[in-house]
Parts: structure tokens; sequence; C-alpha cells
């Protein structure tokens, strides 16, 4: 099953929003405004992968 991970900044506040299905996972971690912060995905959800990552703020800028 193919993984892909986004991990947060160290200092990422949120909480995870997490979909998941016997052999796919969807887990986002979400700002209190909303915002994606991160994400790991499994299974079918790794199709997401280029959408969710141009969503992600850019923290090698910060």
């Amino acid at each position: 099953c193919p993984v892909v991970v986004a991990a947060p900044a160290t200092d990422a506040q949120g909480q995870w929003v997490i979909e998941a299905d016997k052999t796919n996972v969807k887990a986002l971690l979400k700002s209190p405004d909303g915002e994606t912060l991160a994400f790991a995905l499994t299974g079918n959800y790794t199709k997401e992968y280029k959408t969710l990552r141009e969503s992600l703020p850019d923290i090698l800028n910060d």
C-alpha cells in the first residue's frame, strides 16, 4: 500500500481530521481557521497528493 506524508512545521497548531476505510487513510492536520498544515495519505488517497501539497504553507521561507 503506498504512503505519502507531508510533515507539519514544528510549531504547527491544529487538529487531525481522519477519513479511513479498510485500506485507505487520509489524515489532514487542520489549523483553527481550517487551513491544511500537513497530511498523511495511504492507498487510493495518495492520488490527492499533488492537490494537497500545493495547498500547504511554505514552511521553508518562514
